[in-house]
């Protein structure tokens, strides 16, 4: 039992001086996502890629404002349904409206070819059948 104490001390201990040592604690973890297990991967995940790529589209001083507005919309829905607490399926079922609108939206504010861009960046890629 006190060897137990102990390693439980000690991991605890490494816990709490990480983030000292390290930097400081991200918004997501310090807001328990990381505990919930809703982290977002190494790259930030499909919201973070798809800001990566809306950055990289050259938009106008026009679209700038027209395209956070709809990506905050749709960063509040997403937000809204992983609140909720539903199974990866269910979320997913979920945010497949959400990310049509989201992409009807954009329709109207990007130019075709940055349209085109957006869409090639953002598809799933389908892995290759195992042989």
């Amino acid at each position: 039992m006190n060897r137990w104490l102990t390693s439980l001390t000690a991991v605890l201990a490494l816990a709490i001086a990480t983030p000292a040592v390290v930097g400081t604690v991200s918004p997501a973890y310090a807001q328990g996502a990381a505990a919930k297990g809703k982290g977002k991967g190494k790259n930030g995940g499909p919201i973070k890629k798809l800001e990566t790529t809306l950055a990289s589209l050259n938009l106008t001083a026009e679209q700038k404002p027209k395209v956070d507005d709809a990506l905050n919309a749709f960063k509040a829905e997403a937000k809204k349904i992983a609140d909720a607490g539903g199974t990866p399926q269910e979320n997913r079922q979920k945010m497949r409206p959400v990310r049509q609108s989201l992409m009807k939206k954009l329709g109207g504010i990007l130019t075709p070819e940055q349209m085109t861009k957006l869409k090639e960046a953002t598809a799933r890629k389908k892995k290759p059948a195992a042989q």
